[in-house]
C-alpha cells in the first residue's frame, strides 16, 4: 500500500528553548526541530564538560546522539541559535529529517 505524498510531507516547527531554560544535571536544551505529522524530533542541547560546552544532537526517531562541536561559553549558544533562525525558512522546506540533520550540521559547523 502506497502512502500519499501528503502523508509524507513534513510539518516542521522549530521550538527555541534557550535562553528560557536552565541547566539540569549539566545539560541545557537549546532548540528542537519537530515534525508535527510524524511526531519525531531532533533535539539540540549543550552539556557542560569541565570548562566547556559540547553541543549535541539527539534524533528521537532512532535514539542517536552525536556531539557536534564544543564552545567555551554560553554566549556562543546565542550565535548558534541566530544561525538557525536565519535559515529557518530553508530548514522548513526540506522534505526529510535526515536531510534536515545534515543541513543543520553544516550550518552549525561553519
Amino acid at each position: 500500500m502506497k502512502l500519499s505524498m501528503e502523508l509524507r510531507n513534513l510539518d516542521i516547527n522549530i521550538k527555541y528553548i534557550y535562553p528560557e531554560t536552565v541547566f539540569i544535571i549539566r545539560e541545557i536544551n537549546l532548540f528542537r526541530i519537530v515534525d508535527l505529522n510524524i511526531k519525531e524530533t531532533i533535539v539540540f542541547y549543550a552539556r557542560m564538560i569541565r570548562n566547556e560546552y559540547e553541543i549535541c544532537m539527539l534524533n528521537t526517531s532512532i535514539g542517536n546522539t552525536i556531539g557536534i562541536l564544543k564552545v567555551d561559553n554560553t554566549e556562543k549558544f546565542d550565535e548558534l541559535i541566530d544561525k538557525i533562525k536565519r535559515e529557518e525558512e530553508n530548514i522548513k522546506k526540506i522534505k526529510n529529517l535526515s536531510d534536515i540533520e545534515n543541513y543543520i550540521l553544516k550550518i552549525l559547523k561553519n
